[in-house]
């Protein structure tokens, strides 16, 4: 039984199935019918689940241009000290070091 789980697990990782209630053909299977509450309690549970795995995508992207935007401070400024003595580049390079290393 674990090997066929294991199968079918195989089998469908690669693919890219929609997200049920999400897909215009489930909604037209219960037009009839009505859905059971445990239904619509899960369907209700994955959408919110959606959202927030949409939220935390955006949250990510968003990280990764703060990252690139402070390591990019870090070059610029990291050569600015190296050519002479600046207080000011020293402090942003300090602070973009920190600032990544809470990300």
């Amino acid at each position: 039984m674990a090997d066929e789980k294991q199968k079918f697990k195989d089998a469908i990782s690669a693919k890219n199935i929609p997200i049920l209630t999400l897909d215009n053909k489930w909604h037209k299977l219960f037009t009839q019918a009505e859905k059971s509450k445990e239904m619509e309690a899960l369907a209700k549970e994955v959408n919110e689940l959606v959202a927030r795995q949409g939220k935390i995508t955006t949250e990510l992207k968003d990280l990764k241009k703060l990252k690139s935007k402070l390591m990019d401070d870090i070059v610029v400024n990291k050569n600015v000290t190296q050519v002479g003595e600046n207080k000011k580049a020293e402090k942003i390079v300090k602070e973009s070091k920190r600032l990544i290393e809470e990300i």
